[in-house]
């Protein structure tokens, strides 16, 4: 599985905030990099995997049993 995200403020060592879904606030999950591309060229984010990166976002492999925020509590 991949998520979408982009460092905080731009900086690696912020960490990272993931794309999030609409219903349960988990981060929004893809099955393959290319459905995540698609979501984001569809969402006015154009460029293939390399160009995204250039505009600050990135797609990465999760881990199995990663878990939002909300669940941290």
């Amino acid at each position: 599985m991949y998520g979408i995200y982009r460092y905080i403020n731009g900086i690696s060592l912020n960490g990272a905030e993931w794309i999030l879904d609409e219903e349960e606030g988990d981060i929004r999950m893809f099955t393959h990099k290319d459905e995540a591309i698609a979501f984001l060229n569809s969402s006015g984010v154009h460029g293939d995997e390399e160009g995204i990166e250039e505009q600050g976002l990135f797609i990465g492999e999760l881990e199995t049993g990663m878990k939002s925020i909300g669940d941290l509590a």
